[in-house]
């Protein structure tokens, strides 16, 4: 009875106004009775009283007041509002606000225990810290932390989640109790903190939803963590002969996820590019049948996102790398026995063959030996005749893939220098596969909504629709079939007149990152 009184008191002093609730992502709208503490004198006291009373984060508030829209910096006092009055709040998703506070709180008590264990070098192991790993076990914040408050991607709530981690410090938190355990010698590690290193790097795979996201992690030094992850199972003797622990085979298959998601940044490309070990490492891991081909999928798309910056290309378009990723194909069909295998193992050299046509579109030159160059012409060939954009499809759909940026594919068939004529009767075959090969992948690719929503994003569904009229003449067809589909599944329109000189000046004079960014009069006007 005392509890109530209290709380009808508090209550009592409040003031109480109307709330509109507009959700962005589902539209829907709502009035609720807001609550003002009596000490409320800002707009982010404001938000707080939001946050708490409809689990709405304050960093993903928009407020409106007789709409005009209201800043951080603004002073806002109870006084100011009537209860006939509404207050509008706009917000993408509301968020598992608690979930998200006790998962921070576990971290905090993590990194405090791991920090006093560095500073007192205390043997034995501190038990606090292994007492807090089963607590979190216990209770299910690693759970939580490492799938379900970030993971799937598609929901609202969980991109709302990830903002929220963030501007509480949950991530800075993570990436500090990360960075301590990527210190420490694999070997030589209880297997409660190898287990703690799995969960940050799961985490870590699933907080990587946007490039904002991402580049919020590589800030903490998120992609060097990983990498060292990456390397915590070393294959010796041409991947025959493995550590196959099912801690470390673990830390393989976590890593590569968050390095994957990660290699998609254009900052990032080059520099994993460059690590000759990082290759090799995926080499092993794509060639490998201890490792599944779901997983060869997720390493080899490490390599077409890399593929992306045109700087990575003498790291990766060498004999040694494709040769290894042409054996990469061929033990995978050996092992493909039933159909699922079937299906990932056509996925599988699907992106393999766009990887390589991602490396050989903007070469003018032989740079690989004629076999090999041969064997990549057959590999895209099989791709070509063994594979549909429907099956490509059905399987992206079916594993939740998702590309933050289709952007850097299309660039590829803007390339003036598709134009040229190439002498060597051989590269132009492959140049020509090469293009066929990424129509094909990005066919399958947009026919999925969350794909299409990718290229409205960047403002380039213009320039996919005007692939047929500026490839060319020996892939036009390939080009027309893929958009006169891509139109039955999606709400396309001609492209305007702007956007159709632009392609014709990007595809014979400039290229498309050129054009996108500049007037037609300002793109003419060079060229005179």
């Amino acid at each position: 009875m005392e509890s109530k009184n209290k709380q009808q008191m508090a209550q009592d002093t409040c003031t109480v106004c109307n709330l509109n609730l507009k959700c962005i992502l589902s539209g829907h709208e709502d009035i609720k009775p807001l609550l003002l503490p009596p000490l409320c004198s800002t707009v982010v006291d404001l938000k707080g009283a939001i946050e708490k009373q409809y689990c709405i984060p304050s960093c993903v508030q928009s407020l409106m007041f007789h709409g005009v829209p209201l800043s951080d910096t603004d002073p806002f006092y109870p006084t100011h509002v009537s209860k006939d009055e509404n207050l509008t709040v706009c917000f993408p998703s509301k968020a598992n606000v608690s979930g998200v506070k006790d998962a921070i709180e576990w971290l905090n008590l993590i990194r405090d225990a791991l920090q006093q264990q560095s500073l007192l070098n205390s043997e034995p192991l501190n038990s606090n810290i292994l007492d807090l790993i089963q607590q979190g076990i216990d209770t299910g914040t690693i759970q939580d932390l490492s799938v379900d408050l970030f993971y799937p991607w598609k929901l609202g709530e969980k991109y709302v989640n990830k903002l929220y981690f963030d501007d509480c410090g949950g991530l800075s938190a993570m990436c500090s109790v990360y960075a301590y355990l990527v210190k420490l010698d694999w070997n030589d590690m209880p297997q409660d903190f190898k287990f703690l290193e799995l969960v940050c790097t799961q985490s870590i795979t699933n907080f990587c939803q946007s490039f904002e996201l991402r580049r919020k992690v590589i800030q903490q030094g998120g992609l060097d963590m990983c990498i060292k992850t990456l390397f915590r199972c070393k294959p010796v003797a041409r991947g025959i002969s493995w550590d196959l622990n099912p801690m470390s085979k673990s830390a393989i298959e976590v890593a590569l996820y968050a390095v994957c998601n990660l290699s998609e940044l254009p900052e990032c490309q080059l520099a994993i590019a460059k690590n000759h070990d990082i290759t090799m490492q995926i080499i092993f891991v794509l060639s490998s049948v201890h490792y599944s081909c779901k997983l060869a999928i997720v390493a080899i798309s490490i390599f077409t996102c890399i593929a992306q910056s045109v700087d990575s290309c003498p790291y990766l378009l060498t004999t040694e790398v494709v040769s290894g990723l042409l054996r990469a194909c061929d033990v995978r069909s050996q092992h493909a026995k039933n159909a699922k295998d079937i299906h990932e193992m056509n996925a599988f050299r699907c992106y393999v063959a766009a990887t390589l046509a991602v490396l050989i579109i903007p070469t003018s030159h032989q740079i690989l030996d004629e076999i090999v160059e041969r064997k990549v012409c057959t590999l895209m060939e099989t791709v070509l005749s063994s594979l549909t954009p429907t099956m490509l499809e059905k399987y992206e759909d079916q594993e939740g893939l998702m590309w933050c940026s289709l952007l850097p594919y299309i660039r590829l068939f803007y390339l003036p220098t598709l134009h040229t004529s190439l002498a060597n009767t051989m590269l132009r075959a492959q140049h020509f596969l090469s293009i066929k090969i990424l129509l094909l992948m990005l066919h399958g690719t947009l026919r999925r909504n969350i794909h299409y929503s990718v290229v409205c994003k960047e403002g380039i569904q213009d320039y996919v629709v005007a692939l047929p009229w500026i490839l060319p003449a020996e892939v036009s067809q390939a080009a027309s079939d893929f958009v006169s589909d891509f139109a039955s599944h999606q709400p396309l329109q001609p492209p305007t007149l702007v956007n159709t000189v632009k392609a014709r000046l990007a595809s014979w004079h400039l290229g498309l990152d050129a054009v996108l960014s500049t007037s037609v009069r300002d793109i003419i006007a060079a060229l005179l």
